[in-house]
């Protein structure tokens, strides 16, 4: 199977969720993307160092984001997905996105320009989601 997670931006959430799920799960994939195009470049995460917060709590739990890519959501990408996870404001959910039936939202805050705490916090809830996640998918 294979998860799709989506965030705003695909600098945070969408990214944790993905490295944590690809690390537990042993059969399921999973990608990430984020729905605004403006902040999306397709550069490596490393390379906005604004971000540090986010590598240093996945650094916490043996996770390096870093070379990650920031990708911005497409039609094909909803396609290919089984189950979609979002966890962006659904009035900013492309069309397309909002007419899935795989699509299940998850209601994790932005931790962007927030503490390091804050962000732990985050990182720590979207793990129990995956793992809940996983468990009910293997």
């Amino acid at each position: 199977m294979k998860v799709l997670f989506i965030c705003k931006s695909n600098f945070g959430r969408s990214q944790i969720a993905e490295a944590i799920f690809n690390s537990i799960s042993k059969k399921h994939k999973s990608i990430s993307a984020g729905t605004e195009k403006g902040r999306v470049t397709d550069r490596k995460l490393e390379d906005f160092p604004e971000h540090s917060n986010l590598f240093i709590c996945m650094y916490e739990i043996g996770l390096n984001i870093r070379e990650n890519f920031a990708k911005h959501l497409t039609p094909e990408m909803v396609t290919n997905a089984d189950k979609i996870i979002v966890m962006a404001k659904k009035e900013a959910l492309p069309e397309y996105l909002k007419k899935s039936n795989k699509m299940f939202l998850w209601g994790i805050k932005d931790m962007c320009g927030q503490s390091l705490d804050e962000f732990r916090k985050v990182r720590d809830q979207i793990k129990e989601l995956v793992e809940e996640l996983i468990n009910g998918m293997e």
